[in-house]
């Protein structure tokens, strides 16, 4: 089973996502990015993501974390620059890289004394071709632009990043900005596949799962965390976008930390 992990980031790891299988959207930081098969995603250290697809579409893929990564000219755990496109085909490399990660996963289930030295040596092999494919970019390719709609969507987003927790709304949040909530909800929508609502959702339950991970928090104490006065609406908003009840989905991660590959 595969349980989906909502909004969320990693402040001390870097994450290499090889999709395998289906078509969908993912956000990362503040940029949507229409996904396939053979995409390579990258999040850096301390970057928010997630993913969304249609109920008929199942995307699957293939997932590294990286620690103390230190490239030159980036900060630590940062696998491209900021300002470069996040996602890069793998294109006639796609059988090649899931090669690679799937043989490290095999490795680190079927742990032996020689295995970190081989997981060490295939992970270098993966930095360094996905440093390669970024390279072969072109500048149309792989430079972000920052229109004055981006710039706005961009501190609309960290507004809600600071206050999601809080009880805020489409209204409140217009007029934060001065702004008609029709204009800020459709600009919202169009950067990031999300309604302002609906990302509010998606943040707090992201948070959540976290907390349900990291944490021996109550499911009461962290619905009213994450911002949910109601514990029950609370279980049933986070049932119906994961798949399971909070209780599920931490048994599922305290039975599944210590497994690599599933």
């Amino acid at each position: 089973m595969i349980l989906p992990r909502l909004m969320h980031r990693h402040e001390n790891t870097a994450e290499i996502y090889f999709m395998t299988s289906g078509h969908g959207d993912h956000l990362i930081d503040s940029r949507k990015y229409s996904t396939k098969s053979g995409d390579i995603l990258v999040y850096n250290s301390g970057v928010l993501h997630s993913e969304y697809s249609g109920p008929d579409n199942i995307m699957k893929g293939l997932c590294c974390g990286i620690k103390n990564l230190k490239l030159k000219g980036l900060p630590e755990n940062h696998l491209l620059p900021s300002h470069q496109a996040q996602v890069i085909p793998a294109g006639e490399y796609a059988e090649y890289i899931a090669a690679l990660m799937d043989h490290m996963f095999k490795q680190a289930n079927n742990a032996s004394p020689e295995t970190p030295e081989i997981c060490n040596h295939l992970l270098v092999s993966l930095v360094l071709l996905i440093t390669q494919l970024n390279s072969q970019r072109t500048s149309h390719d792989d430079l972000l632009e920052d229109p004055k709609e981006h710039l706005l969507y961009k501190s609309i987003k960290e507004y809600i990043d600071q206050n999601y927790m809080e009880d805020i709304s489409l209204n409140s949040i217009a007029g934060h900005f001065n702004m008609s909530s029709y204009y800020l909800s459709h600009l919202f929508k169009e950067c990031t596949g999300y309604s302002p609502i609906q990302y509010i959702i998606h943040r707090r339950i992201g948070e959540a799962q976290n907390l349900l991970i990291h944490t021996r928090g109550s499911v009461t104490y962290i619905a009213g965390t994450v911002g949910y006065g109601n514990s029950n609406y609370f279980v049933t908003l986070f049932s119906k976008l994961v798949g399971v009840t909070p209780k599920q989905y931490r048994r599922y991660w305290t039975e599944n930390q210590n497994k690599w590959y599933v």
